[in-house]
């Protein structure tokens, strides 16, 4: 499934938010906010979010779990 696929059916209600505190979705890596202050991840933090189970890094949009 493609990004764009996944945000057209994405249940995450960060896409619905008039101001979101993240800047990437976590289930489907689309643009929630751009306007939010980057952030720096890396490694250590996507590893962390990564147990979280999430998807995608809320602060660069890189894919962290294959899709299945």
């Amino acid at each position: 499934m493609s990004r764009r696929s996944a945000q057209a059916t994405c249940a995450n209600l960060n896409h619905t938010r008039s101001n979101p505190r993240v800047r990437f979705c976590l289930d489907c890596g689309g643009a929630v906010n751009p306007a939010a202050p980057p952030r720096t991840c890396g490694q250590a933090l996507h590893q962390e979010r990564m147990r979280e189970r999430a998807r995608f890094c809320a602060d660069c949009g890189r894919q962290l779990i294959a899709d299945d």
